[in-house]
């Protein structure tokens, strides 16, 4: 009884089933007679084989998925925005997703281990030598940014290929001709210098426009160059102004100084001096110098539309200056002696302060040029300056400066006398000779021989010749020192030999068994 139960129940669900529609098995799709309406296919056509290659394909479809999301896992951590910035995590993600043969990522691969050698980050020899292998696999997989990549390679003997620029010129190639602009441009350099293949111009030209035309700064200001020189192409003023003034607005500095110039002489463009200053100033907001001087006189002087304002102007010169400017080092020495008309924030001080102690030689060679040129209170400026921040050399020309005054006053032999001994004491040979006179003659302090002559001695040392002259003096009378011929013979000779016309002649004297007492 129980067995007949089940055994109806199983014919019943077998009717059932029958009954139920048929569904394709490739679609889903409800069937008619063994015959899909949607796939266009019999149920008798179906094998083995095809629901096989079914499911390949959505495997590999599934893999394509997730090694393209690995690559964008990777690809988010490594930041190009501002600088070249890799977190350690995209690393294995993007050698996952490359293994699995996502081009993306194994271009990204082998750029970002280029970077890193670049910067030279510790990374495994054998790992940094993979990476013209990655880009190569890249490029044979389509992508055109690995194309150009490889030729980066071969140009600059980067990974483990050494330079070859015929082969980084097929290279570049392959990736220009698929409108990759970087590379259009790296042709048109390699045309332009004749490097890798046969130099032509007009060749260099054609893919420069074509790179320019795609919106590359660097090829548009090489375009420019070629319209103003006349290299390739007639000169043209117009459009080299044009593609100056693209490359400017994309940021290339040179560009914008170029610019800021055109604005400034009328050159190529009616004179505009409102627009020269606008130029200059974004020039000068990526650091160039000749463009931060020029705008700090704009500043100064409230000119081309600039507001005057010192403040601006020494933001401007200190950056300038930091970089040894000589103009802004100058501009910058004058704003300083004078700030004490200037309301100026004690942060900008203090950076001032360090940028003239940085040029202190700069600041030096001023004062010698002025003083050449018989201006010497600017002389006595720079010098100040210079010597306050411990140059040797400027102490002593500033106690020289002190010991000029007319009329001479007091104070001045003493401040000439101090850092006639902070020059000395540092091992300027003119402030040790100077330092000695001060002692010999009581100028700015007392009069104290045995003093005067242990700085002639060191200055005597280094080879100046007034001093050995002075040392022989002092033996010669017993200055400082026992009366000595024979020292002061050996004095008088050696100041001789360096050419010393007093020394010449008491050398002579001194041979006929002489010993006269010399006057100062």
């Amino acid at each position: 009884m129980r067995i007949n139960s089940v055994l109806s129940f199983l014919l019943a669900l077998v009717l059932l089933c029958g009954c139920e529609e048929a569904k394709c098995p490739r679609c889903g799709q409800p069937m008619s007679d063994g015959k899909c309406g949607n796939c266009v296919v019999s149920t008798d056509s179906i094998g083995v084989d095809d629901i096989l290659d079914d499911d390949e394909k959505a495997r590999k479809e599934s893999e394509r998925i997730l090694a393209h999301s690995l690559y964008v896992q990777g690809a988010l951590l490594v930041d190009t925005s501002d600088g070249y910035v890799i977190r350690d995590e995209a690393i294995p993600f993007l050698l996952k997703s490359a293994r699995m043969g996502c081009d993306s990522a194994q271009c990204l691969l082998g750029v970002t281990l280029l970077h890193l050698e670049e910067e030279h980050i510790d990374i495994d020899n054998a790992v940094y030598d993979s990476v013209i292998c990655w880009l190569k696999m890249a490029a044979e997989n389509g992508n055109v940014d690995a194309l150009y990549y490889v030729g980066e390679c071969y140009w600059y003997g980067l990974s483990s290929v050494d330079e070859d620029s015929e082969e980084a010129f097929k290279w570049y190639q392959k990736a220009a001709l698929r409108e990759d602009m970087k590379a259009q441009f790296a042709l048109g350099r390699m045309y332009q210098s004749g490097d890798g293949v046969g130099k032509d111009e007009k060749e260099a030209v054609k893919w420069f426009r074509k790179s320019a035309e795609h919106g590359f700064d660097e090829a548009q200001c090489r375009l420019a160059m070629c319209y103003e020189s006349g290299e390739g192409v007639e000169p043209d003023g117009t459009e080299a102004f044009k593609w100056y003034r693209k490359a400017a607005e994309q940021g290339i500095v040179s560009s914008q100084c170029k610019v800021a110039r055109c604005y400034e002489s009328g050159l190529w463009v009616e004179k505009n001096e409102t627009e020269a200053f606008k130029w200059y100033r974004k020039a000068a907001e990526q650091y160039d110098s000749d463009a931060q001087c020029k705008v700090a006189s704009c500043y100064l002087a409230g000119k081309w539309g600039a507001p005057k304002d010192t403040i601006e102007a020494l933001k401007f010169l200190y950056r300038a200056a930091r970089n040894n400017h000589a103009d802004a080092i100058e501009k910058l020495v004058t704003c300083c002696v004078e700030r004490e008309n200037v309301v100026i924030d004690s942060s900008i001080c203090s950076g001032l302060e360090n940028s003239v102690k940085v040029s202190a030689d700069s600041l030096n060679q001023l004062g010698v040029e002025y003083e050449g040129k018989g201006d010497f209170s600017n002389a006595y400026v720079y010098y100040k300056m210079a010597a306050e921040k411990g140059m040797p050399k400027s102490q002593n020309s500033l106690a020289q400066c002190y010991l000029r005054k007319r009329p001479v006053k007091e104070i001045y032999l003493q401040k000439a006398f101090i850092w006639l001994t902070s020059s000395a004491n540092l091992g300027d040979v003119l402030g040790q000779y100077n330092l000695g006179l001060c002692y010999y003659f009581g100028t700015g302090t007392d009069v104290n021989y045995e003093k005067a002559v242990k700085w002639f001695e060191k200055s005597a040392e280094q080879g100046y010749v007034d001093a050995q002259y002075n040392i022989g003096v002092c033996y010669s009378k017993g200055q400082g020192v026992p009366s000595s011929c024979v020292e002061a013979y050996k004095w008088y000779k050696k100041a001789a030999d360096g050419g010393h016309a007093d020394a010449i002649r008491i050398v002579g004297m001194m041979k006929n068994n002489s010993c006269p007492l010399i006057n100062f």
